[in-house]
């Protein structure tokens, strides 16, 4: 890898015992067809993440010497380094043969969220955490065990939703900013206050959470 390009990369995907380097992410893609009964952000960090076989055999350098053709294996994706802007885009749009549908699947937004259970913690992120939280933190992450509840090291704060409302054939976007400590309503020209419940209960289709430190 170039020199400096680490610093640029922000998902990782393990494949098997190895780590490869995926092209800059700030922005995760949770499909909503692996939820059918609805659920919130949470759920859907929890699909995106979690642990899938890969079909095709994987050609690994570490043991293509016995098999050269490939080995059997799973994928799994990981936050390398934890971006101050997070943005989480709901698939909503899908193909269906020939045609387009929306999934309008009920997704209850959240006001925050933790990603401390999908980062790599390795030295460079300690470093960043001892700046912040104190070099006691890292004695704290040496020593938690699974059972435990996670320490909320990496918490993100939603300030911006963009809605879809309508069908695939016609409708109308709409935002939702926090300025401040209050929400506000945007359609074209138009904006007012809101209230934060109805930011969540909106059909969310994008949002955007800025990491609290």
């Amino acid at each position: 890898m170039p020199e400096g390009e680490e610093k640029k990369r922000y998902i990782q995907e393990k494949v098997m015992d190895k780590v490869c380097y995926l092209p800059n992410k700030q922005a995760i893609f949770p499909n909503l067809d692996k939820i059918s009964r609805g659920g919130d952000v949470n759920l859907c960090l929890m699909k995106f993440f979690e642990r899938e076989y890969v079909d095709d055999l994987v050609k690994c350098d570490g043991c293509k010497g016995e098999k050269p053709k490939g080995v059997k294996a799973d994928k799994e994706f990981f936050i390398y380094r934890p971006p101050k802007i997070l943005t989480i885009l709901l698939k909503r749009f899908k193909s269906h043969g020939s045609s387009l549908m929306k999934n309008s699947a009920s997704i209850d937004t959240l006001e925050r969220i933790y990603l401390d259970d999908y980062v790599i913690i390795d030295d460079a992120t300690i470093a960043q955490l001892q700046e912040i939280y104190g070099p006691g933190i890292k004695e704290k992450i040496e020593n938690a065990t699974p059972d435990e509840e996670s320490l909320h090291l990496f918490e993100y704060r939603l300030y911006a939703v963009s809605n879809h409302s309508g069908s695939i054939h016609g409708g109308h976007y709409i935002a939702h900013v926090k300025h401040g400590e209050q929400w506000y309503y945007a359609s074209d020209s138009h904006t007012s206050r809101e209230d934060l419940k109805r930011v969540l209960n909106a059909e969310a289709y994008l949002l955007f959470y800025e990491r609290i430190w």
